[in-house]
């Protein structure tokens, strides 16, 4: 209901405007009474606009004051990563981590994802990490003959990600890897983590068009999403609703058959968007991969716990 009052608010705003440069530009030529037609249309439009407006400021606040009984014990004993693409609003980044607490998990440890690092442009320097990273450390010499980008998403996930089946700590190598990458401003992290998340959580901030240097980033995050799908229990990716359009990284995700089981969420920074995205993670956890939710094809769908049963 929220996403598709969220559209219906935004066709009203583009009738509004188109309404309004109808009266501007065509009225002196018309007669009197289209001109007050016209003016009427726009202040009917300019209302329903307003009680959208309203309505959806009074969705988010019962989203973000039932959220917390909403997503009670959902996560309990799950351990999260969460990765940050450039232009994720901090205060999207803050909540989903309270949320993620609140519902019993745990965020094991935030990576910042710099731009230089899924900037084509800066693809040689990262190739220059990613070898350097991998010097001397036992099990990670066979990454020498691979790809720029798919060598650096291996160590994203070596450093920051364990499946649940095996150690979890934040060993040796992982902070070594985390150190170089660091170091190369490549990434950022809130704090030294104890240990590495089973599930991860990628939060894009949605960005969506035709251009080279996006579907250059996109090839770029394809690849780190791979390396991290293969090494956790289980990726759910979190971004605004247009990002299924053509460009975004949900459209790249579900054309690409090697990341079927990555789950999407495009609803965020909704308050409501964010308890979905708990429910996400915790139908991945529980093996329910593939997961579209959000606005699909028009239509809202929820995660499990939150769907209607049939």
């Amino acid at each position: 209901m929220i996403a598709l009052r969220r559209v219906a608010f935004s066709l009203l705003a583009v009738c509004v405007a188109f309404a309004a440069g109808l009266a501007l530009g065509n009225g002196p030529l018309q007669g009197s009474n289209d001109q007050v037609d016209l003016t009427g249309a726009n202040r009917s439009l300019a209302t329903q606009v307003n009680d959208l407006r309203q309505a959806g400021a009074y969705d988010d606040a019962l989203a973000r004051a039932t959220a917390p009984g909403l997503v009670k014990g959902r996560l309990t004993g799950r351990v999260v990563t969460l990765v940050v693409l450039p232009g994720v609003d901090p205060a999207t980044v803050g909540s989903i981590r309270s949320l993620v607490a609140t519902a019993g998990g745990q965020v094991a440890v935030t990576v910042h994802v710099a731009t230089g690092l899924i900037s084509v442009g800066r693809k040689v320097f990262v190739d220059s990490v990613g070898s350097d990273s991998i010097k001397g450390v036992a099990g990670l010499r066979r990454l020498q003959k691979t790809g720029t980008y798919a060598r650096i998403g291996v160590l994203i996930a070596r450093a920051y990600v364990a499946k649940s089946s095996g150690p979890s700590t934040f060993d040796p190598v992982a902070s070594n890897v985390s150190d170089q990458l660091e170091g190369a401003g490549l990434v950022q992290t809130d704090q030294q983590p104890a240990r590495r998340g089973s599930l991860v959580v990628m939060l894009d901030p949605g960005m969506a068009g035709q251009s080279s240097d996006l579907e250059a980033t996109r090839v770029i995050e394809r690849s780190i999403l791979l390396a991290l799908l293969r090494r956790s229990d289980g990726v759910v990716v979190a971004s605004a609703a247009r990002s299924d359009a053509p460009g975004g990284l949900v459209a790249a995700i579900i054309t690409d058959s090697r990341l079927t089981a990555v789950s999407t969420l495009d609803t965020l920074p909704s308050a409501a968007g964010k308890v979905a995205l708990v429910y996400a993670v915790a139908a991945t956890a529980n093996g329910t991969t593939d997961g579209r939710y959000g606005t699909v094809g028009g239509r809202s769908v929820l995660p499990p716990g939150l769907a209607p049963a049939s």
